[in-house]
């Protein structure tokens, strides 16, 4: 029964883990540095709404990306917990 606790646990960190490293921080990334450049253009309402259209496709693509990750996780944990049940039941 711990064994599968720990096993939920370890796969939710994995999966905090990969969205962290592939969505969360190029996510904060991609936000400062248009801020950056937008700072350092100076350029004008046209450029704004060419990066925020640029912000907007990518976190539309982080959400449908980290949508799938958590449906396999949740699906993968609850066949490991099915198994896990099945084997040590008396």
């Amino acid at each position: 029964m711990i064994r599968g606790y720990f096993s939920v646990a370890s796969e939710v960190a994995r999966l905090y883990t990969d969205v962290s490293r592939e969505y969360i921080i190029p996510g904060v990334n991609l936000v400062d540095k248009l801020g950056l450049s937008q700072i350092a253009d100076g350029r004008g309402n046209d450029e704004m709404v060419r990066r925020n259209q640029e912000l907007e496709q990518y976190k539309e693509n982080a959400v449908h990306k980290i949508r799938e990750l958590a449906g396999k996780a949740c699906t993968s944990t609850k066949s490991n917990r099915n198994t896990t049940s099945l084997l040590h039941a008396d």
